[in-house]
């Protein structure tokens, strides 16, 4: 629908962006620009991650504790801000 969400809005010359709705107001939750660069967020407008335009991937980081608090897949990565290195999930 071009007018409720949630809607892919294809009306703006240089992204397209999926919404949804929030109360009665869009909330972005993923962006993709016209030079490829894509940003996904939380309905709370919380980025979690952005593909950028050449080939990186910026994570969200997160600290030790926050990681550790996750009941994570194995497989799953995410950016530990505290020690600066890449968590992986493994199985036990």
């Amino acid at each position: 629908s071009a007018t409720n969400s949630p809607k892919v809005k294809l009306d703006d010359t240089t992204k397209v962006v999926l919404t949804v709705d929030d109360s009665g107001t869009d909330k972005e939750i993923l962006k993709v620009e016209e030079d490829g660069e894509a940003t996904f967020k939380s309905k709370a407008g919380d980025t979690k991650f952005t593909v950028k335009n050449d080939g990186r991937i910026g994570f969200k980081g997160k600290t030790t504790t926050e990681l550790n608090a996750i009941s994570a897949n194995t497989g799953d990565m995410a950016f530990d801000s505290t020690l600066g290195v890449f968590k992986i999930w493994r199985p036990s």
